[in-house]
């Protein structure tokens, strides 16, 4: 009799699905939410061990009725099954579930999740629409912290389009727009910070590009925060790659990849290691770069992402493979280098134009609307002022009518009067007294 065989993500299913309504045993009952989070990131390397935590979570934030916490359940569920369904349609039910709703948070934090998920995975489309659709929430259900990230994010695209200066200035208003606030505490503002500085650094203004990096960490340090160190050491070793200082450089963006990696922010640590690569080709050591050119390849073979460095580092791999006349390694590489420059474009070209169509246009409308609301107020004033000076205009004409009216009768009386006694003295001259 033929034997059957469960694909073993079909068997992580099953197994999901039969256990989900059980309750979780005694021992994973008494762990807080860190515990189960730092337990199954130890337990990554053994995913049925790592499922059992993540469905831990989900139970233990479920009985506790905590919406995010459920939802990062989900999403370690996921990540460690490489099933995005679990988390995309637990976003997708909430967002459905507050559709019609008057709620601060949602859909507006969902479909801020759902950008940032595509936008992590290099499909920058995708993120727009969620990033637009957060914005538009957010301002629905007056959330000012969602639409504040959802600009920035958008700003970010903008970045990535390499519309830099546009990138800047919106980076600039939401800057503004903390004065007078205690940014201690703020990873959003912290993070405003780091793209500013990014935006710096793409327009070649390094001293400022210093300046913003430097207040970050500094920032960083004094409220304790280690998650986005790591973000301005390598944008410090950017810096350094870019004004030429190749070892200086190797040294911040090899101190920068332990934490990027640590925030699974892999478009980062491709573009790290693209750098390394580069900077090690710079220094003469064109060993170590082929090294760091090929990690940039696994990254891509682990998670089939598309990033911009993968570019630079497919034509490095073409190039040392053709001078070792390995056509078989070559022609590999040139028809990866293919596949990725073609989803680049492509989303490129979407970006663009979903930029311009979906926020772009929609924020230049509102402008032009405000702009002739304004125009029409002023209107309104004019015509008000121009009636109140025609009415009192009008009082005044009135006014100097009727006293030349008035004088006019009262010229008439007296002159009457006048004549009265002039007649009166002529007959007393014709008939005196006796």
């Amino acid at each position: 009799m033929k034997k059957l065989f469960l694909p073993r993500t079909l068997f992580i299913l099953l197994f999901f699905s039969a256990q989900t309504k059980t309750e979780v045993n005694d021992s994973l009952k008494a762990y807080t939410y860190l515990q189960l989070s730092e337990k199954f990131y130890a337990s990554k390397s053994d995913s049925l061990k790592a499922i059992i935590y993540a469905k831990a979570y989900i139970t233990k934030a479920t009985l506790a009725q905590d919406t995010l916490k459920i939802k990062s359940g989900y999403f370690y569920l996921s990540d460690i099954t490489k099933d995005p369904s679990y988390y995309i349609d637990y976003l997708n039910k909430i967002i459905y579930q507050h559709q019609n709703t008057k709620n601060r948070r949602y859909p507006a934090l969902p479909y801020l999740n759902l950008g940032d998920y595509y936008y992590n995975r290099g499909k920058y489309d995708l993120a727009l629409s969620y990033y637009i659709k957060a914005k538009n929430s957010s301002i629905t259900n007056q959330n000012e912290e969602v639409k504040f990230v959802a600009i920035q994010r958008l700003a970010l695209l903008k970045s990535i389009n390499e519309d830099n200066k546009a990138a800047l200035k919106l980076f600039k208003e939401l800057y503004n727009n903390y004065k007078n606030k205690n940014t201690e505490n703020d990873n959003n503002y912290h993070s405003l910070l780091i793209n500013i500085t990014i935006s710096f650094i793409k327009l070649n203004e390094y001293d400022s590009a210093s300046y913003y990096n430097k207040k970050t960490r500094e920032l960083l340090l004094k409220s304790n925060d280690t998650s986005l160190i790591s973000y301005t050491i390598y944008q410090k070793a950017k810096i350094e790659y870019l004004k030429k200082n190749y070892t200086e450089a190797i040294v911040n963006f090899k101190k920068s990849l332990p934490g990027l990696l640590n925030d699974q922010n892999y478009n980062l640590v491709s573009a790290c290691y693209n750098f390394l690569q580069q900077s090690y080709k710079k220094t003469g050591n064109n060993q170590k770069a082929i090294v760091y050119t090929l990690k940039i390849d696994s990254l891509y073979e682990e998670h089939k992402f598309f990033y911009p460095s993968q570019r630079s580092a497919y034509k490095g791999l073409i190039a040392h493979y053709r001078a070792q006349k390995n056509d078989h390694k070559e022609l590999e590489y040139i028809n990866k280098y293919i596949r990725v420059d073609s989803a680049l474009n492509s989303n490129a070209l979407k970006i663009s134009k979903n930029l311009t169509n979906n926020y772009d246009i929609p924020k230049l409308l509102e402008e032009r609307k405000a702009l002739v609301n304004r125009l029409e107020n002023r209107l309104t004033t004019t015509k008000k002022w121009l009636m109140g000076i025609g009415v009192i205009s009008l009082v005044f004409i009135l006014y100097f009518a009727y006293q030349a009216r008035r004088n006019k009768v009262y010229k008439k009386r007296f002159t009457s009067l006048i004549n009265s006694q002039k007649t009166g003295e002529s007959n007393a001259e014709e008939h005196p007294i006796e």
